[in-house]
């Protein structure tokens, strides 16, 4: 299957789970404005109903088989990812992830849900790879990210302060994606 469609949109999180509890909504937009959405992730997480996903056709691809049909497509020298597609990553892993090939040539989007363990724990461990968490972020933010969200504004401040993202690409939005309506 193809990703070719100039009105593609992915998600990119770490679990099914997440998309499914917290963008059940975002993707309901998304479909109501003609986007055809994709979901991209790294492991499912805890045991959920795929009907939602099902009932709206939504395809999902867990990171491993993703990579598996991308390179398939690429040996046999078909297009898998055009350009036009564009990438909601959500989540440490999937924003760093989507900073590499295959994704470097699509229009990027990271939410920041808040910058979590890595950020605010004292272990020492935690402030290496949190250091290293930094560096990365400002590289890929500077570099290959279209704009940021963040859901707060002591996140936004963080991040310039610390000279992790450009103002110009920092955006706030009110929640994650959560219908409290339902």
């Amino acid at each position: 299957m193809s990703l070719d469609n100039k009105e593609d949109i992915i998600l990119f999180a770490n679990t099914l789970w997440f998309i499914s509890k917290f963008k059940e909504s975002l993707i309901e937009r998304l479909i109501k404005e003609k986007y055809n959405v994709k979901v991209l992730f790294l492991r499912e997480g805890p045991s959920l109903s795929k009907e939602f996903f099902k009932s709206h056709k939504i395809t999902c691809y867990s990171y491993s088989r993703f990579l598996s049909l991308y390179i398939r497509s690429f040996l046999n020298r078909k297009k898998f990812i055009s350009k036009n597609i564009k990438l909601l990553s959500f989540t440490i892993g999937p924003i760093i992830l989507s900073s590499f090939y295959p994704f470097n040539k699509v229009e990027k989007y990271a939410t920041l849900e808040g910058l979590g363990r890595v950020f605010s724990s004292r272990k020492i461990y935690m402030r290496i790879v949190k250091l290293i968490v930094k560096r990365i972020y400002k590289f890929i933010f500077e570099k290959k990210y279209k704009a940021i969200f963040v859901l707060n504004y002591v996140d936004f401040a963080y991040l310039l302060e610390n000279k992790i993202a450009p103002i110009k690409k920092l955006n706030i939005i009110p929640g994650t994606g959560v219908d409290s309506t339902k």
